[in-house]
């Protein structure tokens, strides 16, 4: 009854909805190439868009060590990762993150550190949120905030960050408001959002103020940067009688709604579930609202990570040979693995 109970309120705050139900048979999964050692991009080096560069493999961990940083932006927690290494001369390229809902910024060092190993700074902020007020405005504030403060310098430890090479970032909630973020703020060069999850919740049939249907509304179509949408076939399964990323609302939802006009990417990982994003998706009660897949996870979150550092390398700092991952031969590679789903065969039942 308790977990029945946090996974209607967890709907009701940016994580589910009615779902599809769809049964069918999950297909094999092939494996790719075992990660080869690698490099980093050079940041500063206009090089870095030579098409004849290979691309690198970024599954693999980058050649950074990465530190662990903890302080407050304006009493708000934020979790900071950094790139050992002199910094470019014009500052780390960085990613600001907001997680999901009910969760927190430390839940997510492994996807988010792999960025960090490959030369950037990572700064995941919390935000003010509770299960009986939610307001996402103030989610998209932090993000903002957390921006505005590792670029003034005026998180401890967080070393000098580029102003023209930053990327906006979430998980769920966490992700509409960081696309959110994205429309309203010049600031950020780019964004990559994992599942991220529209409006409220069943309980909302209306665009609000606090919890606005960015899709219905017509907010994404204002959309002018670079995004990437990271969605999970999963994700769309009822459990308990609510989706955590129902159809319509989801990374696909999202993608759709982008402007044509605007360099825009989306990969639903195949038989992955919402949860399955964080470093454990056990986590008690709020994952145990999502439904998870049921195949090789740790070769899924690869596939998720080399996205991720892939669409940054290319978006942000200009490497065209980073490219292939999002839409030529390394991502087809992904989907004939199995591990992206190519939005045409059967995806795993429901259970």
């Amino acid at each position: 009854m308790r977990t029945a109970l946090l996974a209607m309120i967890f709907a009701a705050y940016g994580c589910g909805g009615s779902g599809d139900t769809t049964s069918s048979e999950a297909p094999d999964t092939a494996p790719l190439d075992a990660p080869s050692e690698a490099t980093a991009p050079d940041a500063d080096a206009d090089a870095a868009a030579d098409t004849t560069i290979a691309p690198a493999d970024f599954r693999a961990k980058g050649p950074a060590t990465v530190s662990k940083v903890d302080g407050k932006v304006n009493d708000v927690a934020v979790h900071a990762l950094v790139p050992s290494g002199p910094a470019p001369a014009s500052g780390w390229p960085a990613v600001i993150f907001a997680h999901g809902f009910q969760l927190n910024p430390k839940q997510y060092d492994d996807i988010l550190g792999h960025v960090a190993s490959w030369g950037w700074v990572v700064v995941s902020t919390d935000y003010v949120a509770s299960l009986v007020s939610n307001d996402h405005r103030k989610v998209r504030q932090a993000i903002v905030d957390a921006k505005n403060a590792a670029l003034a310098g005026t998180i401890t430890g967080v070393p000098k960050i580029d102003p023209a090479r930053v990327a906006a970032s979430g998980h769920s909630l966490g992700g509409k408001c960081a696309t959110w973020a994205a429309i309203g703020d010049k600031g950020f060069a780019a964004t990559f959002v994992l599942d991220p999850v529209d409006g409220g919740g069943p309980f909302d049939t209306v665009s609000t103020p606090e919890r606005p249907f960015l899709i219905s509304t017509g907010e994404v179509g204002k959309l002018t940067t670079p995004i990437g949408y990271v969605g999970a076939t999963q994700s769309r399964c009822k459990k308990l009688g609510t989706a955590c990323a129902p159809e319509g609302r989801d990374a696909k939802a999202f993608f759709d709604a982008t402007p044509a006009s605007v360099a825009r990417f989306v990969w639903p990982i195949f038989d992955f579930g919402h949860m399955q994003f964080l470093d454990d998706p056990a986590c008690g009660f709020t994952c145990d609202a999502c439904v998870v897949g049921k195949s090789d996870a740790a070769a899924r979150r690869d596939a998720i990570k080399a996205l991720f550092v892939a669409f940054l390398a290319r978006t942000v700092l200009g490497d065209a040979s980073a490219q292939t991952w999002l839409d030529g031969e390394r991502r087809t590679a992904l989907v004939t693995a199995k591990l992206v789903w190519d939005g045409k065969t059967e995806r795993p039942a429901c259970p």
